[in-house]
């Protein structure tokens, strides 16, 4: 059964929070290979480890103008943590050394377009772009420990499943942020992202 013009009306407003991965991150930041040969005697080295990847936690909001646009916004916060360590020159542990940190918050207003919708499942695209706030432990090549950069966020394909005021949300995805060419906070991360939401 379609949608009835009454639910379009009626139910403009939605509201979800959700999930998403941390694919790019681990990839990028993770455990350090120990240096494959034995340095000099008295020597030590220090090793990036025990990362931990806290995945995307994120809010939206949209503005249903008529069955096929909305125009809202959405943040999303996401950090890695990892811990330095001393080790000597044949890999034997010698002490802890530092923690480390850092975090990506992003704001952005977002647009989506529903191309497939009746009364139970729709599939929609969407593209957001705004302010990433990268911070945490790190200083970057001058000196700073917080950087504001552009973020994009694009959704390639989404499905939403539902009956009346409950949803669930399933996306294919990238959120990618960089700062210059040489300077990249995500790319192509939060690829898969997972929602409950209402609609109100």
């Amino acid at each position: 059964m379609a949608e009835s013009r009454a639910a379009r009306d009626t139910l403009k407003h939605e509201v979800r929070v959700g999930w998403g991965d941390q694919l790019f991150e681990t990839l990028v930041w993770r455990n350090q290979n120990p240096p494959g040969t034995l340095l000099p005697d008295g020597s030590a080295f220090v090793r990036n480890e025990n990362y931990r990847y806290s995945q995307h936690i994120f809010a939206e909001y949209q503005y249903r103008f008529n069955k096929w646009f909305s125009l809202g916004g959405m943040f999303d916060g996401s950090g890695v943590t990892w811990r330095s360590n001393l080790y000597d020159r044949n890999g034997n542990f010698m002490r802890k050394d530092s923690n480390h940190d850092f975090y990506n918050l992003v704001i952005m207003p977002t647009v989506q377009f529903t191309y497939l919708y009746n009364e139970y499942v729709s599939l929609h695209s969407g593209i957001g772009v705004g302010l990433n706030i990268n911070g945490g432990s790190e200083r970057d090549i001058n000196g700073n420990y917080t950087v504001y950069a552009l973020a994009v966020d694009i959704t390639y394909i989404g499905v939403t499943v539902g009956h009346g005021h409950w949803y669930g949300s399933f996306d294919l995805g990238g959120l990618y942020s960089m700062k210059g060419q040489n300077v990249v906070f995500m790319a192509s991360s939060k690829i898969f992202r997972a929602a409950i939401g209402a609609r109100f």
